[in-house]
């Protein structure tokens, strides 16, 4: 299996990542809520900045295609073998990994293609500053009704009061 980049750029080119969406985040232009990002580094990687700015709710969702377009991809030939990984840090020094409230779904074409939530912490792989995640791709698939045919998006869904930063996400081999 080839590997699918969904956000690992080596520069920076604008403050938003395009394509993407997001609520109850710090955005530079409100009303197109993108992901903010900016090139302070990650192994000298841009990262997506990802600080809360809650209104009624204490959640915030961000929303990342796998493809920028938003087209559906078909990983069910390869589901068993691959894994989403990426590295996050959060930026409140007196919070650790295990405090944050941070899942994962991932979502087809159609609205009721929704996978199994995935809980973060039970996928980490270290933790220092940069904290490496890998959630095996089969997890997300625990609901009988979620097709891994027309797989889009990957949402994220955090709490607390804390910023975050992520980088180098992206669909691997386990």
């Amino acid at each position: 299996m080839r590997e699918i980049k969904i956000f690992s750029p080596t520069i920076s080119i604008g403050e938003q990542l395009n394509g993407s969406w997001c609520m109850n985040i710090k955005c530079k232009y409100p009303k197109e809520p993108r992901i903010p990002y900016w090139t302070e580094p990650y192994n000298g990687k841009p990262v997506l900045e990802i600080v809360p700015n809650y209104n009624e709710n204490k959640y915030y969702d961000i929303a990342i295609p796998i493809k920028r377009g938003w087209e559906q991809i078909d990983l069910s030939q390869e589901i068993a073998g691959i894994s989403l990984t990426f590295v996050i840090n959060i930026l409140d020094l007196d919070t650790n990994f295990s405090q944050v409230m941070f899942t994962c779904v991932v979502e087809g074409q159609e609205k009721e293609n929704v996978s199994t939530k995935v809980n973060l912490k039970s996928f980490v792989e270290n933790s220092d500053e940069w904290t490496k995640v890998r959630i095996p791709m089969i997890s997300f698939v625990e609901e009988e009704c979620f097709s891994t045919k027309t797989m889009r998006l990957f949402h994220f869904c955090g709490g607390g009061e804390s910023a975050v930063l992520l980088s180098d996400i992206k669909i691997e081999e386990s």
